[in-house]
């Protein structure tokens, strides 16, 4: 039998994280485009983490899956795109970020459409 830790659900933001630079952690996430974002390719700690992964291309709003969330340094900028649907903001210097991917051999599953 195998035994697997229990996925929490993904916080809002990883600010609580900051000060782990390197670790990577697993969350559920439910992608959503409510949430604000700064950056592209990297995003600032206090960035919406449902709303990082539609922007990223890794879901769809309404999608859940496991995601990897990775705290890398902070970064001298952070550039604004628009991908996605999701125009993320450009911000200067800021003391935490982190990158996401899609757990390998995880597919997303459609849920209720948000309203």
């Amino acid at each position: 039998v195998l035994i697997r830790p229990a996925i929490k659900p993904a916080p809002e933001t990883m600010q609580e994280h900051r000060d782990h630079i390197g670790q990577s952690f697993v969350f559920e996430v439910t992608a959503d485009l409510d949430g604000v974002v700064y950056g592209t390719d990297i995003y600032t700690d206090d960035s919406s983490i449902s709303t990082a992964v539609v922007h990223a291309g890794l879901l769809q709003p309404g999608q859940r899956a496991l995601i990897r969330v990775t705290m890398v340094p902070d970064q001298q900028s952070y550039r604004s795109s628009t991908r996605n649907g999701i125009t993320s903001s450009e911000w200067d210097s800021w003391y935490g970020a982190y990158r996401v991917e899609l757990v390998e051999g995880l597919r997303a599953t459609k849920e209720v459409a948000p309203q």
